[in-house]
């Protein structure tokens, strides 16, 4: 296009090139960040060389090595524009606001160079709200932990075109952790490879708003990490309905999920939390979702886990303790464990949980299981949801455990779980406790031992308070070693009758 010398100059302050105030006056700038005034920051130099800073008033500063404080050399607003990409010699590879934090609005660009530390770099940055969607590079083991630390006012992120496939340290959390104002935060598809541990990564994030966050994290390959320490990733995060964490590629040993939902919450009526087709979960241990949505109560959260791998699984203990949640989707998908799988408290005191006929576990999980501890599994489940089946147990081999110390105590299902099928220690087994206060809504409910074999230790208050309304011991229960039945049978039913049948050589 031609241009008289007539025409107006176009405005150019809100173009992203050399028009906007603080652009240097040769050659491109690198990294660029908006302020509506002075700031002091750190600046490193990646090698030996010099590199440049353009400050908003048009003066240019010419900086070598490490610079822990370079103050602005007045309050102008406008961009300040780092490594020249045709004048330097080197180029700034750390950087941190240190003063002025308030005054600092947005970044503009995170240029071409790989960051090595950007630890804490915009921590307290309140009046931050832009970071822009440009590519970050990491170096390899970059530093950017908690990257926006205290920055209240950021409430999207979409690092989409991040670069961390090199690298990145999160020891301590990754760059959003504990932005608990933030409302949007897309990750979808990124290559991360961690090379630090990782607690907290996403810690409280949205923990402040009313919605939630929305995560947008599917498809995030993390198979080439060389750590994979990742406990308590999201506790106390709050996610909005809608979240998507599924299709996630893990490394192929050793994934350590402790805690990783512990405290977590979804927003809203019958929410879905997407975790489907972590087809290459490598942990030995199942992601923890301890007290998840506790704070809420009953708003028929359900967190979908179609189609998770388990052959790792070898502890599944406290897992959905004290959750309040109403289904788990894709039960029926589950494949075999590693085996000798750690039960303890497995679903204990998840009193909104139901499951269903086509909706429960698959015959492959449960014969993969062989618990090495069952006790209080399935303690308090469905207590307040009156019409959900028992979980599907036919076939469980229970010959690596010898106690069923309150198993089922005070949990609520339409029928009785079937124990008529499983197989028992041939050592002597406690049934302390095991259906305590237990459920059975269906009429004529009935716990069958007819044709199973084991061998009590105790059955202490083992029935105490429960509705069923017949037990049956066959011939093949060996009573030789049971020493205690103090109140087996207390106020069943209500104190109504109990049809209890018992073997001749009982």
């Amino acid at each position: 296009m031609f241009m008289g010398l007539g025409m107006p100059i176009p405005d150019l302050s809100n173009k992203p090139g050399p028009g906007r105030p603080g652009w240097g006056p040769i050659g491109s700038y690198d990294f660029q960040l908006e302020v509506t005034g002075a700031v002091t920051i750190k600046a490193n130099a990646y090698a030996a060389g010099d590199f440049r800073v353009s400050w908003p008033n048009g003066t240019t500063q010419v900086l070598s090595g490490n610079n822990a404080s370079i103050a602005a050399p007045d309050g102008t607003a406008g961009i300040i524009s780092i490594n020249n990409e045709e004048l330097d010699t080197t180029y700034m590879d750390e950087f941190a606001i240190v003063s002025g934090q308030a005054n600092v609005s947005k970044v503009i660009s995170w240029g071409n160079n790989a960051w090595g530390n950007m630890s804490q770099a915009f921590n307290g940055c309140t009046s931050l709200s832009d970071i822009s969607t440009t590519k970050f590079i990491a170096s390899g083991g970059a530093n950017i932990v908690k990257m926006f630390n205290g920055c209240t006012s950021l409430l999207e992120a979409d690092i989409r075109n991040w670069d961390l496939s090199a690298g990145v340290n999160w020891y301590g959390g990754s760059p959003f952790s504990g932005l608990v104002n933030l409302e949007k935060l897309d990750m979808t598809g990124l290559n991360i490879k961690l090379t630090q541990r990782s607690d907290n990564a996403f810690a409280s994030i949205g923990s402040a708003t009313t919605n939630g966050c929305e995560f947008l994290m599917s498809n995030i390959n993390w198979s080439t990490s060389t750590s994979t320490y990742t406990v308590y990733w999201f506790t106390s995060a709050k996610f909005k309905n809608g979240s998507n964490l599924s299709g996630w590629n893990f490394p192929s040993a050793g994934w350590a999920g402790t805690g990783m939902f512990n405290s977590a919450s979804i927003i809203g009526n019958n929410a879905v939390l997407d975790l489907s087709g972590w087809t290459t979960y490598s942990g030995t241990l199942f992601p923890s979702f301890s007290s998840f949505n506790d704070t809420l109560g009953n708003t028929g959260a359900k967190i979908d886990m179609s189609n998770i791998n388990l052959s790792n699984v070898t502890s599944m203990s406290n897992s959905f303790y004290y959750t309040d949640i109403s289904e788990i989707i894709g039960l029926n998908t589950w494949g075999a464990t590693a085996g000798n799988v750690d039960m303890f408290r497995t679903f204990f005191g998840s009193d909104h949980l139901n499951f269903s006929d086509t909706n429960n576990f698959s015959n492959t999980f449960i014969a993969s299981l062989t618990p090495t501890n069952f006790n209080q599994t399935f303690h308090g489940v469905a207590g307040a949801a009156p019409n959900g089946k028992a979980p599907n147990i036919t076939n469980i081999d229970l010959s690596g455990t010898t106690s069923l110390s309150q198993t089922f105590s005070g949990a609520k299902f339409t029928n009785v779980p079937d124990l008529a099928s499983a197989t028992f220690s041939s050592s002597p087994t406690s049934f302390n406790q095991t259906f305590t206060s237990f459920i059975a809504s269906d009429a004529n409910s009935h716990l069958d031992f007819s044709n199973t074999t084991f061998k009590p230790s105790t059955f202490s208050s083992t029935f105490s308070g429960a509705y069923i309304d017949n037990i049956t011991f066959g011939s093949n229960v060996d009573f030789s070693s049971l020493t205690n039945v103090t109140n087996m049978f207390y106020y069943m039913n209500n104190g109504q009758a109990v049809d209890v049948k018992f073997p001749t050589n009982a």
